[in-house]
C-alpha cells in the first residue's frame, strides 16, 4: 500500500512502512499467561487423578459373564498349576505336614571378615 504525502516542493514521497510482524510486550506476555494456565490445569487434573483417585469401585458381572469367566478360570487352572517337583500325592505320602517354625539366631556366627581385593 503506497501511503505518501507531499512536501514543500509538491513531489510525492513514500513513508517508509512499519513492520507489524514482530512480537509486542503485551503479545508475549499474554502467550505466556496463558502457558502457565494450561499447566496449571494440566498439572490440577494430573493430581486429581493420580494422587487423588477416586474410590474404587469393583465391577459387577452379569450371569453370563460369570459363566465365560468361570470357564476361563478352569481352563487356565487344569493346565498351569501343576507342581512339577513334588506331587500332592507324594506330599500326602511323606507323613504329616510341615510344620513352619520361629525364626531364630541363636547360635549364629555373628563374624565379620574383611579381606583387601
Amino acid at each position: 500500500m503506497y501511503l505518501g504525502f507531499v512536501n514543500k516542493k509538491r513531489e510525492n514521497i513514500p513513508e517508509p512502512v512499519v513492520n507489524k510482524s514482530r512480537f509486542g510486550l503485551l503479545r508475549v506476555m499474554g502467550i505466556v499467561a496463558l502457558v502457565i494456565v494450561v499447566m496449571a490445569f494440566l498439572s490440577a487434573w494430573w493430581v486429581k487423578h493420580y494422587i487423588y483417585a477416586s474410590e474404587f469401585t469393583p465391577t459387577v458381572l452379569t450371569v453370563k459373564e460369570q459363566r465365560v469367566l468361570d470357564s476361563k478360570l478352569a481352563r487356565l487352572e487344569s493346565t498351569g498349576s501343576k507342581d512339577p517337583v513334588v506331587p500332592q500325592k507324594k506330599r500326602q505320602e511323606k507323613g504329616a505336614p510341615l510344620e513352619p517354625e520361629p525364626y531364630s539366631e541363636e547360635g549364629a556366627k555373628r563374624e565379620i571378615s574383611l579381606t583387601e581385593k
